[in-house]
């Protein structure tokens, strides 16, 4: 028996949109103090911003991306700031 769609396409693209607001986008997305220690004891550049990239679209909206999946441009250069690593790490997470 097929799934019944609870949301439209247009509604579940809204529920799992990132923040419009930049205050609203600092506040979700700025590391804490342990969130740079526990992101720190991964290797690599690109593994740490992967797992960073990961911690922050589990907070908000509360998924993970999946393998083809690349971040939000916006989110990915405030972490990348945050952790001063270059964007382009981002092609060797795996």
């Amino acid at each position: 028996m097929p799934r019944r769609q609870v949301l439209s396409d247009t509604e579940r693209e809204n529920l799992l949109a990132l923040p419009d607001g930049r205050d609203i986008f600092i506040q979700y997305y700025t590391l804490s103090e342990r969130d740079l220690a526990i992101i720190s004891l991964h290797r690599g550049d690109a593994n740490r911003l992967g797992f960073a990239i990961q911690l922050c679209y589990m907070r908000y909206p509360g998924i993970l991306l999946g393998t083809d999946e690349n971040p939000n441009p916006a989110l990915l250069n405030m972490v990348t700031k945050q952790l001063n690593i270059l964007p382009d790490c981002w092609i060797d997470y795996e």
